[in-house]
């Protein structure tokens, strides 16, 4: 067993992330986040600093008071966040509380502009159930969350399960396009010594109605064949051109159907904690599409989600 003060050097030579930024509301998600946070493969001394964004607006009488209070939640919750760090034996994280006013999504995403931050951590409430699920998903559109991952060029972890250990089962969901690499090198940044990653990528018969009416069933058969072996061939590929360390197992999963639907089955089957993804946005617009898959698995997700977008589309802060 590796001794508690070891633990971080595990990974030596891996480049780990050294700066985090947590975005917390004082609630019990984001206190989820803040442990969450320090269970990442981090480097050592990195610093993880907690804010919190106070509405653009006080009433003057209020001000003042409202403000002491906010310090001192934001003091509680970075002392809280010190604590589970020592109880898992990193010592050698720093912490910096942040204290913020305006546009609660406007502010994160400045803030981890400025620290060059290596990732957005924030907390999920609780999951809606019955009639509420179905309508809005567990993250609502136009939240706080989805805002910061829509505007954010920089990963954006959403913590949605309370964190009892390291991730140990890792799940990407790669299409095999330019960007596949870039999404399997951030899942390998949260796969700490011993864990899994799993690259699953989920092809479909385009037009798969319309082929099995019109053509003969063998072509139709043939057809899936062809498909299902360059999906494999571009996923062992994407494996043979990772450069992961040995403590991480890499394997690839491939699967035909609708990939929304996919994501999340495999999800639940393998108990993944966590999916990794990109929203694939590559125009002017993508702070206002997440894309398809993207948003369906964020909001839906039945553990954590780590999502990026290209860091070539950047958005503009007002």
């Amino acid at each position: 067993m590796v001794p508690k003060q070891d633990k971080a050097s595990v990974q030596e030579g891996r480049a780990l992330a050294n700066r985090v930024l947590v975005a917390t509301d004082f609630s019990r998600a984001s206190r989820r986040a803040a442990r969450r946070a320090v269970q990442l493969p981090l480097a050592r001394g990195a610093r993880l600093s907690l804010l919190h964004v106070m509405p653009e607006k006080l009433p003057d009488k209020l001000a003042a008071s409202f403000k002491r209070q906010v310090r001192a939640s934001l003091e509680e919750a970075v002392e809280e966040a010190a604590g589970a760090a020592r109880k898992i034996g990193r010592d050698d994280l720093r912490f910096t509380p942040l204290l913020s006013q305006g546009r609660a999504f406007v502010e994160i995403v400045r803030r981890a502009r400025a620290l060059n931050a290596s990732f957005i951590v924030m907390g999920r409430g609780s999951r809606p159930s019955g009639l509420r699920s179905r309508l809005f998903g567990a993250i609502a559109a136009g939240s706080v969350t989805e805002q910061v991952v829509r505007k954010a060029e920089l990963p954006v972890l959403v913590v949605a399960q309370a964190p009892s250990k390291p991730y140990r089962r890792v799940l990407a969901a790669v299409d095999l396009s330019d960007v596949s690499r870039e999404i399997a090198d951030l899942a390998l940044s949260v796969s700490p010594a011993g864990a899994t990653l799993e690259l699953l990528h989920a092809y479909q018969l385009p037009f798969e109605t319309s082929m099995e009416t019109y053509l003969p069933e063998d072509q139709v058969v043939q057809y899936r064949q062809e498909l299902r072996q360059a999906a494999q061939v571009g996923t062992s590929s994407l494996v043979e051109v990772l450069e992961a360390p040995e403590e991480v197992t890499v394997t690839a999963v491939v699967r035909r159907g609708e990939p929304r639907t996919i994501v999340l089955e495999e999800a639940v089957r393998r108990g993944a904690d966590v999916i990794v993804l990109g929203t694939h946005a590559r125009t002017g617009l993508a702070h206002m599409l997440l894309g398809s898959v993207a948003e369906s698995v964020l909001r839906r997700s039945p553990c954590d989600v780590l999502i990026a977008r290209p860091a070539r589309v950047t958005f503009e802060l007002p």
